[in-house]
C-alpha cells in the first residue's frame, strides 16, 4: 500500500482493481473545507479520476498528495509507482 499510518486514519480508502491502485480521499467534515498534504510511502504518479466521465489526468508526481476539498466532498485518485512510465488507464463499461 502506498499509504503511511497518517493516511490510514484520515478518511482515505484504498482499493486495487485490475492491477490499478485507487485512493478515495474524503473530507469527513461537512461544514469546513479540507486542504491537506498527504504523505505517501515512496514516490508515485498521482492521477485524478473525473467524476463526470471517469477520464484521468496526471496531477502530480512525488511523495505526497495535495488535496483541496469542499465540505463533505471526495476525490478519486489512481496512483502508480513513479519508477514506471506514466500512462492513462481506460475503462469499458458494460450494460
Amino acid at each position: 500500500s502506498p499509504l503511511t499510518e497518517y493516511c490510514k486514519n484520515h478518511g482515505i480508502m484504498v482499493k486495487r482493481v485490475n492491477n490499478y491502485r485507487y485512493l478515495l480521499v474524503l473530507n469527513r467534515e461537512f461544514e469546513e473545507p479540507l486542504e491537506a498534504k498527504i504523505p505517501l510511502k515512496g514516490s508515485w504518479h498521482i492521477y485524478e479520476v473525473s467524476k463526470e466521465d471517469g477520464s484521468q489526468r496526471l496531477v502530480e508526481t512525488g511523495e505526497q498528495i495535495s488535496v483541496k476539498l469542499a465540505a463533505g466532498d471526495a476525490v478519486l485518485l489512481r496512483v502508480q509507482p513513479a519508477c514506471e512510465e506514466p500512462f492513462l488507464a481506460s475503462y469499458q463499461l458494460e450494460a
